[in-house]
């Protein structure tokens, strides 16, 4: 029992980005830094080119709009000035984009006071570590770059999202941007198995399609807590959800949206009984949020409080 006795028993509390955490759609954002106010046109020809009808249900949707909005957005950045080719990484991000990038009010705090429930008795006598990941359909270097801005990466064990990679010719000084990794809402999922097995981790036991025991995986399903903003997440919330993890979905505490638009998005989230709460994104301590999940945090520990029980030796 001394090995099982330092084991780190890990929940993941896990973000969607995108009018999660924030109000705004960070591609967008970026998007604007090339077009100005034109960024309607962008995603219009992203669906032209990738057969979706605009109107139609999210659910019929059977194509990846990703591949080609990162597509396009390489060739704006390259080719729109040629005295100024834009790299498309971290370090041109934090200078021109992450500020214009902003969270709900008291999200950075927020997230550290969740983390430092770790810090509890009743979590330090059960081993347990609390962690933020972030799963994003955006860039996870834009993303990563709006952490450091507001100084609160350290809360983030680990971003997912899409990503390039920037390879820039020594001869001709030009500038390519390679997309490596496209996300959607369903490989989203896969993230998921990646914090559930710590593939993601440097030193990586296992890979993602690997069957991994019960006993040693980094953290189980049934101690994550998935919270996004609505129909990209339904695969996400799906699968947490038929784990025995938990679900939250969020929605503006200040919307644009009218209040039978609010209800609709509910009401389809909700089908299948995907997610255990539907609640403004409101990031106060007092608030219903932050109440739900530091409550299912210290349900998980009792859980292992009572495994060490004598009884169960």
């Amino acid at each position: 029992m001394i090995e099982d006795e330092k084991k780190t028993n890990n929940i993941s509390i896990i973000w969607d980005f995108d009018k999660t955490l924030t109000p705004q759609d960070s591609t967008t954002e970026l998007i604007r830094y090339f077009l100005g106010n034109k960024t309607q046109y962008f995603w219009e020809e992203v669906k032209a080119i990738s057969g979706v009808d605009a109107t139609a249900p999210v659910d019929s949707i059977s194509t990846s709009e990703a591949p080609v909005w990162m597509h396009l957005l390489l060739e704006i950045a390259i080719y729109r000035d040629t005295k100024n080719k834009m790299e498309l990484n971290e370090t041109q991000f934090s200078k021109l984009i992450a500020h214009k990038i902003k969270f709900y009010p008291n999200v950075p705090k927020f997230l550290e006071q969740i983390k430092n429930l770790s810090n509890e008795k009743l979590f330090k006598e059960n081993n347990i570590e609390i962690h933020h990941f972030i799963i994003t359909a955006g860039l996870q270097d834009l993303v990563s770059s709006v952490f450091k801005h507001y100084k609160s990466d350290s809360f983030i064990k680990k971003i997912f999202g899409c990503r390039y990679k920037t390879i820039k010719n020594e001869k001709t000084n030009l500038v390519n941007n390679i997309p490596l990794y496209c996300m959607d809402k369903t490989v989203k999922t896969r993230s998921l198995f990646e914090i559930c097995k710590g593939c993601f981790l440097p030193d990586a036991k296992y890979k993602v399609d690997d069957l991994v025991p019960k006993d040693e995986e980094w953290c189980p399903f049934e101690n994550m807590i998935y919270i996004g903003d609505g129909d990209t997440d339904i695969p996400a919330f799906s699968l947490v959800k038929s784990r025995r993890g938990m679900t939250i979905g969020v929605c503006s505490p200040d919307p644009e949206e009218s209040k039978e638009d609010i209800m609709k998005k509910a009401k389809n989230i909700k089908k299948g009984k995907r997610i255990d709460l539907f609640t403004p994104a409101n990031f106060k301590f007092n608030r219903e949020l932050f109440n739900f999940i530091k409550i299912r945090c210290e349900q998980i520990a009792k859980r292992y409080e009572a495994h060490n029980l004598p009884v169960y030796k």
